[in-house]
């Protein structure tokens, strides 16, 4: 079973730089009705011409350590 849930907000901070906070939940497990797990964290986004250059920060809320994690990204989602 896949359940996923998110949700984004993305505020031009000027020309083409943007900040973003986001709320992330979800589980992916052979048995319905696994706790979902739960994450939160901020980004900066600057609008190239090849496309968006994505660094997001994130925390971990429903894992016992909170763990963080860190991604970078370049071009379009697919």
């Amino acid at each position: 079973y896949l359940q996923v849930a998110s949700i984004e907000y993305q505020n031009r901070v000027f020309d083409n730089w943007w900040g973003a906070l986001f709320y992330d939940t979800g589980t992916a497990t052979n048995h319905f009705g696994t706790p979902l797990n739960t994450g939160v964290g901020v980004g900066v986004i600057y609008q190239s011409f090849i496309g968006p250059v994505r660094l997001y920060g994130a925390q971990a809320i429903s894992k016992p350590d909170k763990p963080y994690s860190v991604e970078f990204s370049i071009g379009p989602e697919f």
